[in-house]
């Protein structure tokens, strides 16, 4: 017997009531799906990680590296000097004229020097009226898994960023 959207049947005496297919999905298949949707997404998403994670350090190197170009810049038209400060122990640094500071500026969330620490003699880096650096080093930042390096060099003020920037050990 067929009563609107419900179907019913008399088994051995009794009423059973059976759902109409028509009807839409139980509970249990909702779930189902529900479930192997978060799943596929899991999984996909530890694919994703990594690479945003990476995308963040180079995002970071690359903003360094076109700081410390202001930063040259500015020396060389306001002068006397400038300076980009890198905190020792913080992912953070401060741009400055003179004795005032222009803007502080911090690393993206999750992208830290290697090893927790600045890892230069000093993160004072002054460029004098030419645009020459007095410091020279290299500024490793990473986010546990990817590295990117950022390579000062003294005299000509060069700024460079990657692993090899400089060509060592290329042919």
């Amino acid at each position: 017997m067929v009563l609107g959207n419900e179907v019913s049947l008399r088994i051995a005496g009794r009423k059973v009531r059976l759902r109409n297919p028509e009807a839409g999905f139980s509970l249990l298949e909702v779930c189902a799906a529900v479930a192997l949707v978060g799943l596929s997404l899991s999984v996909s998403w530890l694919g994703v990680a990594p690479v945003l994670g990476a995308q963040q350090v180079t995002q970071t190197a690359q903003s360094l590296v076109w700081d410390f170009r202001e930063t040259q810049e500015l020396s060389q038209v306001d002068g006397p000097y400038a300076v980009l400060d890198l905190h020792k122990y913080q992912p953070q640094y401060d741009i400055w004229v003179g004795p005032q500071v222009l803007s502080h500026r911090a690393f993206l969330d999750g992208v830290n020097y290697k090893d927790g620490y600045l890892q230069m003699g000093t993160g004072w880096v002054a460029f004098d009226s030419a645009g020459d650096a007095h410091v020279a080093g290299v500024v490793r930042l990473t986010d546990g898994v990817t590295e990117a390096d950022v390579h000062l060099y003294t005299g000509a003020g060069w700024v460079s960023m990657g692993p090899n920037a400089a060509g060592e050990g290329s042919s």
